[in-house]
């Protein structure tokens, strides 16, 4: 009886071999991680990602920068040396040019808070010469503060200082806006009788701001800045009538309450994908969190380095930078098939979600 010989087929690319199907013996008999603990392990990281929003990215190309440069140095082997040299270099470059930035903004930070009883005022300096005049306006606005912590400052008391504070204001060049909203806001600071008053005082103040400030900019015109130019800076004139201006400005609160509500979402698939784009899951920072973790930790990120749990590859090696991405998209899979590709671990054999059926892996509890 003829017996066809078993004969062992190079991995040319050309021909089905077993290669990509075979699974390492190391891997048999392994102990697998349960689905509660990968859920946990997904929340743990789903809520490091969810607190990592808020970080500048200058923080994030500095970890990129390291992680780089040490995949480049992961590599002993004579073969890619060029390439492993270029990427020590992009990530050394990195970290030097955020090492820079962050010097860069910790010295020239070019906006200062003024904080005056309840309210606060954003400046933005435009110039070296104009940090004296901001520090002249933070010193008076925590003087007044402190007035007004005292609870006997009354209006001889308070009058001086918010007239000095709106004379800063002008030599910062601070937008006409901004400087009325700083009047209303810390109007409500004040010690009043009764709201009228409060009112009258701020038309008042209106008043004085834009006397000063026409006057401001007639000196300049005289000077040094041509007076075609200043015509059109001039800001206008405020409403004649506060209560105008407080109607105006509470129709447009009300407008933009209203276009910001947003029809309410009952798919669950929706409120998955609106989750998804909270936290950024894309080919953007959050990549780089699940690129760097498994690559950095042989397979693990923080959630299941909690739980104790391993991503290790079929072929019972640790996932390399480029496989962790891999894998990472394949979340996205799991998020297009309506999350049936995560739910998949419930009747897989090996217990292989979508984003393991893509890149080929299979997550283990501890270590090979």
């Amino acid at each position: 009886m003829d017996s066809t010989p078993n004969i062992e087929v190079a991995d040319d690319k050309n021909v089905i071999t077993d290669i990509a199907f075979g699974v390492d013996d190391a891997l048999l008999g392994k102990s697998l991680a349960k689905p509660l603990q990968r859920g946990i392990a997904m929340v743990i990281d789903a809520f490091f990602v969810l607190m990592l929003t808020h970080v500048s990215a200058i923080f994030w190309a500095f970890t990129a920068g390291l992680s780089i440069f040490k995949f480049g140095k992961k590599s002993e082997q004579k073969s890619w040396r060029i390439a492993r040299y270029l990427l020590r270099f992009i990530g050394g470059f990195t970290v030097f040019v955020s090492v820079l930035v962050i010097l860069n903004n910790t010295f020239n930070d070019d906006e200062l808070l003024g904080n005056a009883g309840t309210g606060n005022a954003e400046i933005k300096v435009n110039s070296v010469d104009s940090l004296t005049n901001s520090i002249k306006f933070g010193a008076m606005a925590l003087s007044l503060s402190n007035k007004l912590e005292q609870g006997d400052c009354d209006r001889a008391c308070y009058h001086p200082l918010v007239e000095e504070m709106l004379d800063a204001l002008i030599k910062l060049d601070a937008p006409t806006d901004e400087v009325y909203e700083f009047i209303d806001d810390n109007s409500t600071s004040l010690s009043m009788d009764s709201e009228q008053e409060r009112l009258d005082y701020v038309a008042e103040l209106y008043e004085y701001y834009q006397n000063a400030l026409e006057t401001t900019k007639s000196d300049q015109e005289t000077t040094t800045v041509d007076a075609s130019i200043l015509e059109g800076q001039t800001p206008d004139a405020p409403t004649a009538s506060t209560n105008k201006y407080y109607q105006a400005r509470n129709e447009k609160t009300d407008s933009s309450k209203v276009n910001k509500t947003e029809k309410p979402v009952y798919s669950l698939l929706e409120f998955a994908k609106g989750i998804v784009s909270d936290l950024g899951l894309g080919f953007g920072w959050a990549a780089l969190y699940f690129t760097a973790f498994p690559a950095l930790w042989r397979g693990q990120t923080p959630g299941k380095r909690l739980m104790g749990i391993r991503v290790i590859q079929l072929d019972g090696t640790y996932m390399s930078a480029w496989d962790s991405f891999g894998r990472y998209g394949g979340y996205g899979a799991g998020f297009a098939t309506g999350l049936l590709g995560f739910f998949q671990i419930y009747w897989d054999s090996n217990r292989q979600a979508i984003q393991d059926k893509i890149s080929a892996t299979v997550v283990i509890k501890g270590d090979l």
